[in-house]
């Protein structure tokens, strides 16, 4: 089941998010949003200086980088519903939201990173899901100063918090389970953690790393109790992409001059003919 939340709408994302958390018998719920601070009372953009910006790759920057359906198995399809951009500009600084005990909840949404207070200059963000409702979660996010650094420390914490918690209300309500620990070995920092309960037929693992001035995120919801592997391989994919040098024309060159050598020495099939 997917419930989805528009990036910029306040509004949307109160009546949807609690929406959301009521829906216990998935093991977890799509969003595509951020909020948007400035319907949070946390006041006017900061101030931001060209040299914050230093190092920043917008939105169209980082799709570069997120998964695409041939990385994942066959039958996932992408969700278009969470599949957006921050765009060709970076967003306006805000002052961090306030982490509570309600803030436990946007672990089940896509955009979970969100949990952590602190908004993002730009982000990019894809999912998938197959039939057998597996879900993949793929965002990336770029940040001014050592916000990255900031989130990773928030994220830690509200791991910490979120250690039992009630999703959802009433007979809908669900326990959950989260229990964090380092993150793969890649990138400058990472963290994972992964949330059972018992009316969850699986599991669901949540992954950060930062990579310098970027988070990438992912969330991987499994009925087989395998997300781990799952989120741990997209992670590491998408941080190797994202910290890729780019290709001078040289390269590029003999990258096109390969491509074309190849496709001259393919060996030209005859189509059958037919009869009928």
């Amino acid at each position: 089941m997917v419930t989805t939340v528009p990036r910029r709408s306040t509004k949307l994302i109160t009546s949807i998010v609690g929406a959301a958390v009521l829906l216990a018998g998935c093991s977890a719920a799509n969003g595509t949003g951020k909020t948007d601070p400035a319907g949070t009372g946390t006041g006017a953009p900061a101030t931001i200086s060209a040299d914050s910006d230093a190092g920043l790759k917008t939105g169209i920057q980082l799709k570069a980088a997120l998964l695409t359906r041939s990385d994942l198995p066959a039958g996932f399809k992408v969700v278009k519903a969470v599949t957006a951009s921050s765009g060709k500009i970076l967003d306006p600084t805000y002052a961090p939201h306030t982490m509570t005990a309600t803030s436990c909840n946007k672990l089940s949404l896509n955009i979970w990173i969100n949990g952590a207070g602190i908004d993002s200059a730009s982000f990019a963000q894809t999912g998938f899901t197959d039939t057998h409702r597996t879900q993949v979660d793929g965002n990336i996010d770029g940040f001014r100063g050592d916000d990255a650094q900031r989130v990773m420390t928030n994220l830690r914490t509200l791991f910490t918090l979120c250690a039992s918690y009630t999703r959802g209300l009433g007979v809908r309500a669900v326990d959950v389970k989260l229990v964090s620990r380092a993150g793969p070995k890649v990138g400058d920092d990472s963290v994972e953690a992964r949330l059972t309960a018992s009316l969850w037929r699986g599991d669901t693992t949540l992954v950060a790393v930062r990579a310098g001035k970027f988070v990438v995120t992912v969330l991987c919801a499994s009925g087989q109790k395998d997300s781990r592997a799952k989120a741990t391989k997209y992670a590491r994919l998408m941080v190797k992409r994202l910290m890729a040098k780019p290709l001078t024309a040289k390269q590029l060159a003999a990258k096109q001059l390969t491509a074309k050598r190849l496709k001259a020495k393919r060996p030209k099939t005859k189509r059958p003919r037919t009869s009928g």
